[in-house]
């Protein structure tokens, strides 16, 4: 097993890592030219500049890491096909290259195709945790050479298709070991635009926890949807190994080092007591983070302990979940029923409509 983890461009990150079990270390700058999805900008120990990830992508090297950038911002506004933008963007992957990175993950496919041309010395890598999980497509990008493909998340309880596609391509497949977005997340492709236009220099930073704030509100009126959430546990680890996938990219949630650390420690030690939600990473943040950067008071609690072999039913499940209604299975909901606690019932209800209120002051421009 190998980890994949996310650097919050602290010193001291580094030093709490293993090299025995962590392979890479993946980070990108608060804004480029392309932008990103994996990391919530707001979330990193301090501002970093293109100097200061050269210094530290040498850190990476000297304790023992290999540095993958992550270019993965799903839109550019279109500045890709004009003559000054695609120069900004390939003086961008230039520089990348030119940083000491020995690998970089996009998402748009030409980039795949100008990087192996240009910059043979690096890897590539293709995806995020809502890109990509058709046979037909992995096989696609496969052929362009790329050394690494992040699944989509959805995947995670699919066990026939993750057998199939393992059996179908050569390059390595990453699993996102600790997402907590929702399962097929109708705001998702969204969130993923607004964050990518959020850290590239073709708009101006505007905050909003829109998506959180529906993600939540969705969590605390149907607490089944915790349960459905495509998170690997670290106890279940072995169960995607015994399937060929030996990958696990870990996504931060915090811009506290020892957060960050907990989860990769959780994920190398293949155990975690208490609540799962801990180690979760919904698009770069806590679930239920508050404005402070923990998590809000009295938020559900999913424990982990309660959870036991639960993904047995999936393995062994006939028909997979994104063929069929939930209503005709329930069986997230009766695990929701043993292993999600809600500490403070009586919050639950004040926390809904304060994110309702919310909600309706974005969207009413307010």
């Amino acid at each position: 097993m190998q980890l994949i983890v996310t650097t919050n461009w602290d010193d001291k990150f580094l030093d709490g890592l293993d090299p025995a079990v962590v392979s890479w270390v993946s980070g990108r700058l608060p804004r480029d030219e392309i932008g990103g999805s994996s990391i919530f900008p707001g979330n990193m120990a301090k501002r970093i500049n293109r100097k200061g990830v050269e210094k530290y992508i040498k850190l990476i090297h000297k304790r023992g890491f290999k540095f993958n950038y992550l270019l993965d911002g799903h839109c550019t506004s279109n500045k890709e096909y004009s003559y000054r933008g695609a120069n900004r963007m390939l003086e961008n992957i230039r520089w990348i290259s030119d940083s000491g990175a020995d690998g970089i993950t996009v998402v748009l496919p030409h980039l795949v195709e100008i990087i192996k041309r240009d910059y043979p010395r690096m890897k590539v890598g293709f995806g995020g945790s809502r890109v990509v999980w058709e046979i037909t497509r992995i096989k696609y990008f496969d052929g362009l050479g790329v050394d690494w493909i992040i699944l989509h998340s959805a995947s995670h309880r699919s066990f026939r298709a993750l057998r199939a596609m393992r059996s179908a391509v050569k390059c390595e497949l990453w699993l996102v070991a600790n997402t907590g977005c929702l399962l097929f997340c109708n705001f998702g492709y969204d969130h993923d635009n607004y964050l990518a236009h959020a850290s590239n220099y073709t708009a101006a930073f505007s905050y909003t926890d829109y998506f959180h704030l529906n993600c939540n509100k969705i969590i605390l009126q149907k607490p089944e949807e915790l349960i459905k959430c495509p998170w690997i546990r670290p106890e279940d680890l072995c169960v995607y190994e015994n399937l060929g996938y030996d990958k696990f990219f870990i996504l931060p949630n915090s811009s506290k080092t020892s957060e960050l650390l907990k989860i990769a420690n959780a994920y190398k030690t293949r155990k975690y007591d208490g609540n799962l939600l801990d180690i979760l990473s919904a698009m770069g943040k806590k679930m239920f983070q508050s404005r402070n950067g923990w998590q809000e008071e009295g938020v559900p609690v999913l424990d982990n302990s309660k959870l036991g072999s639960a993904i047995k039913f999936f393995i062994n499940k006939k028909e997979e979940c994104f063929r069929m209604l939930c209503s005709e299975c329930g069986y997230c909901k009766e695990v929701a029923k043993k292993a999600v606690i809600f500490p403070q019932p009586r919050r639950i209800r004040r926390l809904i409509n304060k994110y309702q209120r919310d909600i309706e002051r974005i969207e009413d421009g307010k």
